[in-house]
């Protein structure tokens, strides 16, 4: 999934190239994030069978909730719509409430090019946003095919 809620890490005061105090990010643009979600199909077809009904039939089209999969799970929640093109895959978009970090009284800030004045401690902070996401998704099961992962399960 691809996410518009910016959450820079690892921040640190440094110069830019004019010689003015700025400060650098790991990962300060749109976010890529791995996800888990759950579908909930409202014509109530299973996930386990394909869709019978041509490729815009309402039964192709889902409701999903998730969250990031990793040890952030509890600061970023997805909600949305999500479009099944195939068996196993789905084309998904929605919002992203998340905690972010971002610099106090700079809107959008420039990591290595904006001015920056101020500690860290008394600038940088964190809140609960809203963006937005887009993103695919792969069932486990495809997932495993495509990169030919082998299971230990005999």
């Amino acid at each position: 999934m691809g996410t518009t809620l910016r959450n820079p890490q690892n921040i640190t005061p440094s110069v830019n190239s004019k010689g003015d105090s700025t400060l650098t990010a790991d990962d300060p643009g749109v976010r890529g994030l791995f996800s888990i979600m759950a579908v909930y199909y409202p014509k109530g077809r299973s996930f386990l069978f394909p869709p019978s009904g041509s490729l815009f039939s309402p039964e192709r089209f889902g409701i999903i909730v998730g969250t990031q999969l990793d040890k952030n799970q509890f600061e970023n929640f997805l909600g949305g719509l999500q479009f099944d093109f195939a068996r196993g895959g789905s084309i998904a978009l929605g919002a992203h409430f998340g905690r972010r970090t971002f610099v106090e009284g700079y809107k959008n800030f420039n990591y290595g090019t904006d001015k920056f004045y101020g500690t860290l401690t008394d600038k940088v902070k964190q809140e609960w946003n809203l963006g937005f996401f887009f993103g695919v998704n792969i069932d486990v099961k495809i997932f495993n095919y495509l990169f030919n992962i082998q299971s230990t399960n005999q």
